[in-house]
């Protein structure tokens, strides 16, 4: 390598990390509710949740995914639609009209009663997120965790069988049991 190219490489690059290795942020939504997220160029990040396709038009909750011929698909009419909660949040009585509730980014998500979800309503827990169950007897149905994401009994909480949970699923019992 020539020592003008070298030294260049030493001024931008002091510690000899190129651009490419460095961490970045960015923002990775799913603004129109349909399951699908606009994650710009970026593919394969911790921001990204594990249930993630990306959107072709994330405005439209009526287009999905780019295909391989890169025109957007039309999603059928009765597509799951999707809320997200993104940060620490507590949930004492929660109605939703959407099929699933998302729960990203670190965020800890505390149950304080049974979701009563009429409509089948599904909470999934990504990576690096924490639901807490505080003191109620639970029925695990509604809930899909990742591996990477933590399920935490505390205030004499108890879980009824049969429940189980994906390898990689940190389950803690602070205070409470199985039945």
């Amino acid at each position: 390598m020539p020592k003008f190219i070298y030294l260049l490489q030493l001024l931008f690059f002091p510690k000899g990390i190129p651009w490419s290795k460095e961490k970045r942020s960015f923002l990775c939504e799913d603004m129109d509710g349909d399951g699908f997220f606009n994650c710009g160029i970026e593919t394969n990040a911790f921001d990204i949740p594990v249930w993630a396709q990306t959107d072709g038009d994330d405005s439209d909750p009526t287009i999905g995914q780019i295909n391989e011929y890169g025109y957007c698909e039309q999603l059928p009419a009765n597509h799951p639609t999707y809320e997200y909660i993104y940060n620490d949040s507590t949930l004492i009585n929660f109605e939703s009209s959407s099929n699933y509730i998302g729960v990203l980014r670190g965020a800890t998500l505390t149950l304080q009663v049974q979701p009563s979800f009429e409509n089948g309503t599904k909470i999934l827990l990504d990576r690096g997120t924490t639901l807490i169950i505080n003191g109620f007897t639970a029925n695990l149905d509604f809930l899909h965790p990742y591996p990477g994401c933590k399920i935490i009994l505390r205030n004499g909480a108890k879980i009824k069988k049969p429940f189980s949970t994906p390898i990689g699923v940190e389950f803690v019992i602070e205070d409470g049991t199985i039945e």
